[in-house]
């Protein structure tokens, strides 16, 4: 019963082998078997497994057929997958209608790893093919080389060969559906888009038109082919063609001129305008300007193009005619040589192009009217000789910080006012002023309070800048035109910084963005420099600093982290040495007492771009 139940779970070609071993082969394996026992097993059964071995092959040869052929089964089924046993040639495989495969329909292997023949196994090499003609079911197979050879192999030396490996997902050991996807998508290249295909075929069709064109140029010139196709007549329209060309092309490049360009390229050259009535004095010049101002502007159509706030050059003389103010300035002048006084000192602006003439037919522009950022102080060109440096600029700044102190607590509301006109004025004076046989303290005084009257009427004619890079645009893009310099504010803020050292660090504090994070607005003079300049000082940290005692902290201003970083101090702890001094007497204290102990950590606080209009005289023990 054991003898029949190995055999019947035996591969069908195993069977088949067995029936064909003779008596000699069967009792030469049966021994080699026996000698060949697994070493791990007990030696105490070797003898019992002798013993079977010779019962069973007794019964194998009782068991033989009727015509006398001996059959002989292996004592195990394991024997049954080794190489040494006999291997025989299986039928050729077939189709479901009965025809036999040919070699090219049988599956294709590829060997992986040599193999050793055994008997009547094959000799397999490393990357030979295979074809696949049966499988035994115990990890053998039958195949058949490229020479013709037949033989059984083990198929763990082989790997299938696919034509398509989505479609064989799963037929591969230790090879997942997963893997062949991976392998597809890094052998495929992805699937393009229709508008990436589309983008793929213009660009090679533009690359194919470009070779094509070279090539064309190569062999024959531009002029030759033109030409032949009747595009141009001859050499000589060529030619015109080429300059025509060049004409337009530096056109395009030419860029337009603004106005600011030239009145600039106008001062800078030292061409002074042709004044007709020298001796009206500026203030009465600019009373008789402001009524301007007052002139109905709206958007007319002049040579095909739209301009807005403009007035006819017919109502700017009917205006000059009338008006009392002008009657009373200029009495008995002739009102077209008025009007030619106003364009040749910018006051109206030619809304087209600029042009020196006065027209009645032509649209203008009146300068005090337009809010761009540009050069600020060119409403009009100052024609008379200026005064001293220092006196201008100090009394600009006081007008300035008069007029914001009067419309606090929204300085917007000066705009588009006469009193907004007339600062923008004053500030031509700026035009003719000359820092030269100034002393290095008088200049720098000059420096502080232009830089306070920029800051304080870019405020007023446009919106404050809530952002940094609000603040950033009308730092670099607003500029005053000084003696023979146009300066932006960051030009200005430098050249008032030119004093700052490790002794002067206090001059950092004299200069107010007017924000909530910045110092207050000063006016700065010659008598009294020091003591104003220690109060901005004191003012200000007193009220930004913080001292954190129990933490062993110091929260200075923004400004303090700049003062730092630009006189290039060691550590902060140099900071807080030029710092410290300047703080209330009881927080001087604090510190003092709190440093024998440990050592302070320096912070530096946010800075803000809300803005904070604070003047002198609004502080506690103000100089003034």
């Amino acid at each position: 019963a054991r003898k029949n139940l190995r055999y019947s779970f035996a591969p069908a070609h195993k069977r088949h082998l067995a029936t064909t071993m003779s008596d000699d082969e069967a009792k030469t394996k049966e021994v080699g078997e026996v000698e060949n026992a697994p070493a791990e097993e007990d030696k105490a059964s070797t003898s019992a497994e002798e013993d079977k071995a010779s019962t069973s092959a007794e019964e194998d040869k009782a068991s033989t057929s009727a015509e006398g052929a001996k059959k002989v089964m292996p004592k195990d089924v394991d024997q049954l997958s080794t190489p040494d046993f006999h291997m025989g040639r299986m039928p050729t495989p077939t189709k479901p209608d009965g025809t036999k495969m040919t070699r090219d329909e049988l599956t294709k292997l590829r060997v992986v790893k040599k193999h050793k023949p055994e008997r009547d196994s094959l000799e397999l090499t490393e990357g030979e093919t295979l074809y696949l003609r049966n499988k035994d079911g115990m990890g053998w197979a039958e195949g058949e080389k490229e020479d013709g050879e037949i033989g059984w192999f083990p198929l763990d030396k082989v790997e299938p060969i696919y034509d398509n490996p989505i479609g064989d997902v799963g037929t591969v050991p230790e090879k997942s559906a997963l893997d062949h996807f991976i392998n597809e998508a890094k052998s495929k290249k992805p699937s393009k888009s229709i508008a990436s295909r589309l983008r793929a075929e213009t660009e090679d069709s533009k690359l194919r038109r470009r070779d094509s064109l070279q090539c064309l140029l190569e062999t024959r010139p531009l002029r030759e082919q033109l030409v032949d196709k009747k595009i141009l007549a001859s050499e000589e329209a060529t030619s015109t063609m080429l300059a025509a060309q060049k004409r337009l092309e530096k056109t395009q490049k030419k860029k337009k001129k603004t106005t600011a360009d030239v009145v600039l390229g106008r001062i800078e050259k030292g061409e002074a305008p042709e004044l007709q009535f020298p001796d009206i004095p500026e203030d009465d010049f600019d009373t008789a300007v402001l009524t301007l101002t007052e002139l109905p502007l709206k958007k007319q159509m002049y040579h095909l193009s739209s301009y807005e706030d403009v007035v006819s050059g017919s109502t700017i003389l009917h205006h000059v005619q009338s008006d009392k103010t002008f009657q009373r300035v200029f009495k008995d002048k002739d009102p077209k040589a008025v009007c030619q006084e106003l364009v040749a000192r910018n006051v109206i602006v030619e809304a087209s192009a600029v042009k020196t003439s006065f027209a009645t037919k032509y649209l203008y522009q009146v300068q005090l009217g337009l809010t761009e950022y540009s050069v600020v102080n060119i409403d009009k060109v100052w024609a008379h000789p200026p005064r001293d440096a220092y006196d201008v600029a100090l009394a600009l700044a006081r007008e300035l910080i008069d007029t914001v102190r009067n419309s606090l607590p929204n300085p917007a509301d000066v705009r588009g006012t006469p009193a907004q006109y007339r600062l923008g004025l004053h500030l031509a004076e700026l035009q003719k002023i000359t820092l030269v046989g100034l002393s290095p303290l008088k200049e720098h005084y000059v420096w502080l309070n232009i830089f306070t009257s920029m800051v304080l009427y870019t405020h007023m004619k446009f919106n404050p800048p809530m952002s940094m890079i609000d603040r950033k645009y009308l730092n670099e893009n607003c500029f005053l035109r000084i003696g023979n310099e146009t300066l932006n504010l960051i030009d200005i803020e430098q050249k008032a910084l030119q004093a700052a050292s490790k002794s002067n660090w206090q001059v950092y504090f004299c200069m107010s963005d007017c924000t909530i994070t910045s110092p207050a607005t000063y006016l700065w003079t010659e008598e009294d420099y020091d003591r104003t300049r220690t109060h901005a000082v004191r003012y200000f940290l007193t009220k930004h600093t913080k001292l954190d005692a129990c933490n062993y902290t110091v929260t200075l201003p923004k400004l303090c982290q700049r003062i730092w970083k630009d006189l290039e101090l060691d550590n902060k702890n140099d900071l807080l040495e030029l710092i410290v001094p300047m703080l209330p007497g009881d927080v001087r204290d604090e510190y003092e007492k709190a440093r024998t102990v440990g050592r302070f950590d320096v912070k530096f606080d946010n800075s803000s771009h809300d803005p904070l209009y604070a003047f002198e005289e609004e502080a506690v023990l103000s100089p003034r």
